[in-house]
């Protein structure tokens, strides 16, 4: 129990955080470097427990932030939509998604896409993931005040063309996200909700080997729904509006759900249908 104390101590002095403090969770972060010489970092979370403080650490590649839209595995009309949707001049896209999921990635990637020396891309974020120089990047820092609606108020004076937000937590940062996209009173809900589907037959099965750690996976595959707000969803900009009946019409426009996105990837042999069905929450269409 010493050595673990010890330990934890040492890796809070590295990751600049406090060290007497045990009582409040803390989140640091440790720079060091592949035995190649490239730079990564380890994300370290402390949890104050009824054993004691208890420290995880993830280990954090930037170099993977940035990928081609096909290695994150939007394809298709998937690919189309959100090809279309990021060069709009004007509006609003929410990433939502488990811890994990990729939403930082896709945003990067996103952004790196869209940045030229013609484009101000201003960011607000907790932490900064990677440092890019064609972005302009704030660190939110709770400890003097600086919080993210606080952050997207001082880029606004900043003409910016983007905005990244990495971070929606209260009702002050959504209406401080959603008010220069405005045009009239409109809101909607994202969907998520992926409807039941055939998979594909003759799915391949995952076969292990040592590269895969005999597991038949490496890596992972993207799998997403992408809604444009269309006009035919404007009817549902209520809060109180019908949640099924917004998620047909989402679906008659052209939306894939989560498990026929993933249905996809099974079809070309990137997955196979254990993996979608474990993955995807099942919900019948209304």
């Amino acid at each position: 129990m010493q050595a673990l104390s010890a330990v934890t101590s040492r890796l809070k002095i590295l990751g600049r955080m406090n060290v007497a403090e045990k009582r409040k969770p803390q989140d640091g972060r440790i720079k060091t470097k592949s035995p190649n010489g490239n730079e990564i970092e380890l994300r370290l979370s402390t949890l104050p427990t009824a054993f004691g403080e208890k420290l995880v650490m993830r280990i954090f590649d930037p170099d993977v932030l940035l990928k081609p839209f096909e290695e994150l595995g939007l394809i298709n009309q998937d690919l189309e939509r959100w090809q279309k949707i990021i060069k709009n001049n004007y509006g609003i896209v929410i990433i939502t998604g488990p811890t994990g999921s990729g939403k930082t990635t896709t945003l990067y990637s996103t952004l790196k896409s869209l940045a030229t020396e013609e484009v101000n891309v201003c960011t607000i974020e907790d932490p900064i993931e990677m440092v890019k120089d064609s972005f302009n990047q704030m660190q939110v820092q709770e400890n003097i005040d600086l919080n993210f609606a606080d952050g997207v108020k001082a880029l606004l004076r900043q003409d910016p063309d983007i905005i990244m937000i990495g971070e929606i937590r209260d009702l002050a940062t959504a209406e401080m996200a959603i008010q220069p996209t405005i045009i009239s009173e409109e809101a909607w809900e994202a969907v998520t909700r992926p409807w039941k589907v055939k998979m594909p037959k003759n799915a391949a099965d995952a076969k292990g080997c040592l590269e895969c750690r005999e597991t038949g996976f490496k890596g992972r595959e993207g799998i997403y729904e992408v809604m444009p707000f269309t006009e035919s969803l404007q009817k549902f900009a209520d809060n109180k509006s019908d949640l099924p009946a917004l998620r047909r019409q989402a679906y008659k426009d052209g939306m894939l759900s989560l498990r026929l996105c993933g249905a996809q990837r099974v079809a070309a042999g990137l997955t196979t249908t254990n993996e979608i069905l474990r993955v995807t929450p099942e919900n019948i269409l209304d």
